[in-house]
Parts: C-alpha cells; structure tokens; sequence
C-alpha cells in the first residue's frame, strides 16, 4: 500500500461522521485501482452500502464506477459491466451529463475487452457525443483511447494505431493527461509489436518509463519496461533486454 492510501485509511479509522467516511471510503478505492485491486473493491462496496443507507445517488454511483473499476482489474472485464451500467443510468436520471459519459466510456472498454464489441462501439460513441457536448478535450481523448481498443480487438491495427496516435496528441496537451499519455504510449507500442513491429516502440516505451517514474506509477512501469525488453529483444539487443525482463520481474513481485 502506498503511502496516500496508508494516509487515507488512518483518517478513515477515526473518522466519526459518516459523510466523512463515505469521501474516505470512495478515495481509498479510487487510489487502490491500480496497486491493489482486490482491497479497492471491498472499500467500493462498503462504500456502496453506506451511499445506499444515506440515500445519496451521486455518491452510490460514483461507488458503482468504483466497483467496476477495481473488479475489472481484480476479476475480469465481463464482471466490471453491470457496475459501469448502473452508474451511467444513474447518472444520466441525476442529469450528471458529464459523469455519465464517462460511466459509458468504462462501459465500452469493459465491454471491448470482453469481446462484446457492437456494444462497446455503441458506448463508447454515446460517451464520445456527451463529450463533443460539453467540450471536455480529455474526454474526447479516452474516447479516441476506447475506439483503438475496440479497433485492436476486431484486428485492425492500422485503425488501432491512429486513434492511440490521436489520443496522445491531445493528451500531450492537457496537464491532467500526463498518466494516460504514459498508458497510450504503451498501447502504442504493443499495437506496433503486434505487427512484428517491436522495434519502432522503442522510443514511445522509453517515453512511457519516464511518464511511470515521474508520476510514481509503479504498474505503469512494470508493464513499459518489459515491454521494452521485447521491443530489445527484436531489434536482437539482448544485454539490454535482459535487464528490462529482470526489472519487469523485480517491479511485477
């Protein structure tokens, strides 16, 4: 556990006021996403039933965004479905147009990854149309994000590269993108070894690592950098790519 969550859960333990613990509640799970998954998930269902008890429906959809996040990464995409529904229906009767397109957006990737891929299409355009709405560039980008997602699992790579391409010029631009920017880089190098293309990812995962370091993201790492060593790999550098595997392996435990 890193040091904001350990923070977050003492504050959470004395925490007297249930208005308060619901705030500490869905931090926790929001911070735990990545690093922790499994944790994450039990702090979004209790945050859930304390939502529910205080009849607060912003706060028990945002509790439902962060049950799927979490089992997503706990248990599989096709779990993840039903929250990110929930939350986008809730959403949209509260008229929080800009956190239903977003709900809709996690629905459609989840969706993608299950292979459920008219669906995750019909999402993900739906999150896109709120977006152009509201104006929300780094909306706009997660959609370009979702879209090369749905375009890799249907085996175009080409179309794939582009959107991920797009996504990261507008992610370059925006202060908040820094950590998307380092995952669609990433993206984009997996995309290009996909079509024994390893070689050409060697400067997006360099860019990448230097993303995760900066903004201490530690998955962010394990994955940039063992993706460099099959990007090594390929171009036959393999002192390099040994070191990248054995990092990965280090970052991974």
């Amino acid at each position: 556990m890193n040091l904001a969550s350990r923070q977050l859960e003492a504050q959470l333990c004395t925490a007297t006021q249930d208005v308060e613990r619901l705030r500490l509640l869905l931090a926790l799970a929001t911070e735990l996403q990545e690093s922790e998954p499994a944790r994450g998930y039990d702090f979004s269902r209790q945050a859930v039933a304390l939502s529910t008890e205080l009849q607060d429906l912003y706060a028990l959809a945002e509790a439902e965004m962060c049950c799927g996040q979490n089992i997503r990464a706990k248990e599989g995409a096709l779990t993840a479905i039903p929250f990110f529904d929930s939350a986008a229906l809730r959403f949209e009767a509260l008229g929080e147009w800009s956190r239903q397109a977003y709900a809709l957006y996690y629905l459609g990737g989840a969706c993608a990854v299950a292979n459920m891929l008219e669906m995750a299409q019909q999402n993900i355009s739906r999150s896109g149309e709120l977006f152009e709405q509201l104006g929300d560039r780094y909306g706009q980008a997660k959609v370009l994000q979702g879209t090369a997602l749905t375009m890799s699992r249907s085996s175009k790579l080409d179309e794939a590269i582009e959107f991920t391409q797009a996504a990261i010029r507008i992610y370059r631009e925006l202060p908040e993108g820094k950590i998307d920017l380092g995952y669609s880089l990433f993206n984009v190098a997996s995309l290009l070894a996909d079509q024994k293309r390893a070689g050409d990812g060697i400067a997006y995962l360099q860019e990448a690592v230097e993303i995760a370091h900066v903004t201490k993201k530690t998955r962010l790492l394990s994955v940039s950098v063992g993706q460099l060593g099959v990007a090594y790999a390929a171009q036959r550098e393999i002192e390099p790519a040994r070191k990248c595997f054995r990092e990965a392996l280090e970052l991974a435990k």
